[in-house]
């Protein structure tokens, strides 16, 4: 869902600037790529920081995905990761309607970090950002025309809202 979602997004942007400079097929491949790693890693992010975030920083309320059950990153893995029990206490809680998004949250949480999924995701994010920049050196545009994408490389890797 991401790589059609946010990723795509990245690519078709990416892409656009590619074909206006004439940039040749394997620049553009390359930043096909970087653009699905780029958007990967923000939307990944965006899934942490909206369960390990502060609306205080973000300028929003947080817990919507939990709130929502959606099948993030961070849920997916957690299902993956956990014994039969834990799996079923996280699906519960998922499932609970009436639990108060303060409570639920505070499952959630407990869970996720038992299962160490928030390391886990900075480190995902860390490699998709490390590949983007890694897809980034290879590309054969002078070097000034690729600062742009390097400082949205570092704003990601620093991004906590």
């Amino acid at each position: 869902m991401i790589a059609l979602k946010t990723a795509a997004l990245v690519v078709a942007a990416a892409q656009m600037g590619a074909v206006v400079a004439g940039a040749p097929q394997e620049d553009c491949k390359a930043l096909d790529d970087m653009g699905i790693e780029l958007g990967l890693a923000f939307q990944i992010q965006d899934d942490y920081l909206d369960t390990y975030g502060t609306p205080e920083i973000l300028g929003k309320a947080i817990g919507d995905d939990i709130a929502e059950a959606k099948k993030t990153f961070l849920a997916i893995n957690a299902l993956n990761d956990a014994g039969a029990a834990t799996r079923r206490a996280l699906l519960a809680t998922f499932a609970d309607r009436k639990l108060p998004l303060s409570h639920k949250m505070g499952r959630v949480k407990t869970i996720y970090d038992s299962l160490d999924i928030p390391e886990i995701t900075r480190n995902i994010i860390a490699e998709h950002l490390a590949r983007a920049a890694q897809l980034l050196d290879g590309l054969s545009m002078q070097e000034g025309n690729k600062a742009p994408y390097m400082e949205l490389i570092k704003t990601l890797e620093n991004r906590n809202k």
